[in-house]
């Protein structure tokens, strides 16, 4: 219990901070790169590696017919439109906003398992989602995030990412799916790869793109997210999407602003304001509500309250 409680926890921290900075790997990367062919070749190389490594570990597992088609939708929900989506809107919006715009999703996923699930999510769960979004307000205040008609093409690519990234959520949540979390990485990878490289293709990414021209940061920048964004950090995700409930998981995209703050001002020298350090307090808190289990807090103390008052 303890080996797998330190687990979780490490794999909270690979989904908060690394993909918190891959916000800021994609935008140096489509410099140079088109969005699509960068999403594609970033997952594709990834998945392959990974298939590689589960087989190697002896973790392959042959998914039957229904777990194909649960893999399917899942990864056409998470990568073929919820990353794809957030990564084509950085053409037009910089990573600090668009982690800012994502960090309601928290909120999507608490409204998504209310409507499936036709339960009432724990107050404490909205008042954290609330208090993330006021956060997010203050941080976005700074600013005129939509200043023209690329700006609202942007946000509105990476809403409709943030719907289809929530419903996968919850159904991966439930479905069935092999048990080896890294046979269903490795192939929600390479299918969604498959299907955005016939839609790279067809947008005609591969015209004047030269590979060998490429200035090194985009090749780190690259490289970085197929290692750390992709083959990491998506193999922990799906580990916490089975091992605890969605909304907890969709907490990380509170921290991920944060990151990309932080990492912009440490490597493109950009101001950090008190307003931006008190909207990240903020999200923070908001993050310890929907992580924070209250009502099971009260119980352990009301219990411990009758016990100090019950007589000898």
């Amino acid at each position: 219990m303890k080996s797998e409680k330190f687990l979780i926890l490490f794999c909270f921290f690979i989904v908060y901070i690394v993909w918190g900075s891959t916000y800021l790997a994609n935008i140096i990367a489509i410099e140079s790169i088109p969005p699509f062919f960068l999403v594609w070749s970033r997952i594709g190389i990834a998945g392959a590696i990974l298939l590689l490594i589960t087989i190697l570990i002896g973790k392959w597992e042959m998914p039957t017919k229904k777990q194909w088609r649960n893999l399917a939708i899942s990864s056409i929900l998470f990568l073929g439109i919820g990353l794809t989506g957030a990564v084509w809107a950085e053409q037009f919006i910089d990573s600090g906003v668009t982690a800012l715009v994502i960090s309601i999703e928290p909120l999507v996923v608490v409204l998504l398992m209310w409507a499936i699930n036709k339960s009432l999510p724990k107050w404490t769960k909205f008042i954290g989602c609330f208090i993330g979004m006021v956060g997010m307000y203050i941080l976005v205040s700074q600013q005129e995030v939509v200043a023209g008609p690329d700006d609202i093409k942007g946000i509105s690519a990476i809403l409709f990412s943030i719907l289809c990234w929530g419903l996968g959520s919850v159904f991966i949540s439930k479905a069935d799916l092999p048990k080896s979390m890294f046979t269903v990485a490795a192939l929600q990878m390479l299918i969604s790869a498959v299907l955005i490289f016939i839609v790279s293709y067809f947008n005609g990414d591969f015209n004047d793109l030269v590979l060998t021209d490429l200035a090194p940061k985009i090749y780190y920048s690259w490289s970085y997210l197929i290692i750390f964004g992709s083959i990491i950090a998506y193999s922990a995700f799906n580990y916490l999407l089975k091992k605890v409930s969605p909304e907890k998981v969709a907490t990380a995209t509170y921290v991920h602003p944060i990151v990309a703050v932080f990492l912009g001002w440490f490597i493109r020298n950009e101001v950090i304001t008190f307003q931006t350090l008190v909207a990240m307090g903020v999200m923070l808190t908001g993050v310890y509500f929907i992580n924070t289990n209250f009502d099971l807090m009260l119980s352990i103390k009301n219990r411990k309250a009758r016990r100090a008052t019950k007589p000898f």
